[in-house]
């Protein structure tokens, strides 16, 4: 199959993570604001997309990167692009919503905690301050961690190797594990972060880029069954908490490698990928626009079920227009030539 094919395949598995985190994110909202169980709109179990997320990114990194070469350049150019990739959107998203946050306090409307370090935190990424706002910035953390420990590839892919089963052995200790949402509360966030059982997802992610390079030959109905499997696992069986991330690894794998490797055509293919595409958009309006949606709007609108349509939509609607005007041109223009000028050919994602 060709590699097109492939990231067609993953960018709608993005599509798919964005929308489970958003419809997880909407029902608590309804649950909070409707008297809605979350359980009654079914959407409860639906938080499974941050975890493909942190999957399909330990794929895509080494996709994007490993015919690499080791120097110095290289690494530098890997750094930038990874930097002009994620800082510069949740910068403004930050904020912009901060800014927001300080108006509606000012004027009584709200009473969110916001700060001068709370803003950093969020707008910079930094595991080490405050928990983040908008809250999602969180997993973002573990994103980063994972780019610099990326950096070893640079000097020796077999150092990377290491590096990489040195950090999930390190967050697979007892002392380690806990929820990954801990890092939201704890003191010692960096301590947390950079322990998180969580980040053992993004070895899988390197699994199934192994996977779909030696066994791309196989029938994809198998791996199917397996993801679907998983899912349901994971959903509804009960799992000691050693016992919980290799699950879930192993099914994004198997999910990688089944809807992965679909060739996806039709006003559906465009649809799905022009949503994968604004993954990381909806990803991070999605909260802003449920919050702003849910305090002014929530008793007017009353239907739970009519609440959670109008919040999705929106919410896709908005990301799709943020990708379009403001987040690809500002990514293009930060990875052009003009930026670095050793950039010589574009990245394949």
């Amino acid at each position: 199959m060709a590699a097109r094919q492939k990231i067609e395949g993953v960018q709608a598995l993005r599509a798919v993570a964005a929308l489970s985190v958003v419809l997880q994110h909407v029902a608590e909202a309804a649950a909070k604001d409707l008297d809605a169980p979350t359980a009654m709109l079914g959407l409860q179990q639906a938080g499974l997309g941050v975890d493909l997320f942190f999957v399909i990114s330990g794929f895509v990194i080494l996709y994007a990167h490993n015919r690499d070469t080791q120097t110095t350049q290289a690494a530098g150019r890997y750094l930038w692009r990874r930097f002009a990739r994620v800082i510069p959107p949740v910068f403004l998203i930050a904020t912009g919503w901060a800014l927001l946050v300080l108006v509606t306090n000012g004027l009584g409307f709200t009473d969110i905690y916001m700060t001068l370090r709370v803003w950093v935190s969020s707008a910079f990424v930094l595991p080490m301050l405050e928990p983040p706002n908008p809250l999602v910035i969180w997993s973002l953390r573990h994103e980063v961690l994972f780019y610099l420990i990326f950096l070893t590839f640079y000097i020796s892919p077999k150092l990377f190797i290491g590096a990489l089963a040195v950090w999930v052995v390190a967050c697979t200790l007892p002392s380690s594990l806990h929820d990954p949402f801990v890092v939201i509360v704890e003191d010692d966030i960096f301590r947390a972060t950079l322990l998180a059982p969580i980040n053992m997802l993004f070895a899988f992610g390197g699994l199934a880029f192994l996977a779909m390079r030696h066994l791309d030959e196989t029938p994809i109905w198998p791996w199917l069954i397996a993801g679907a499997g998983g899912v349901a696992v994971v959903m509804f069986a009960e799992k000691p908490l050693w016992l919980e991330y290799p699950v879930i690894g192993a099914t994004c794998v198997a999910l990688v490698m089944s809807v992965g490797r679909m060739p996806f055509r039709g006003l559906l293919g465009k649809a799905l990928e022009e949503l994968g595409n604004a993954s990381y958009a909806l990803y991070l309006i999605h909260p802003i626009v449920i919050s702003v949606v849910a305090r002014l709007f929530a008793d007017a609108i009353g239907s739970p079920a009519l609440f959670v349509v109008i919040l999705v939509l929106l919410s896709i609607a908005s990301a799709l227009v943020w990708y379009r005007l403001i987040e690809r041109p500002l990514t293009m223009w930060l990875r052009s030539p003009s930026w670095l000028p050793y950039v010589s050919k574009p990245s394949r994602t």
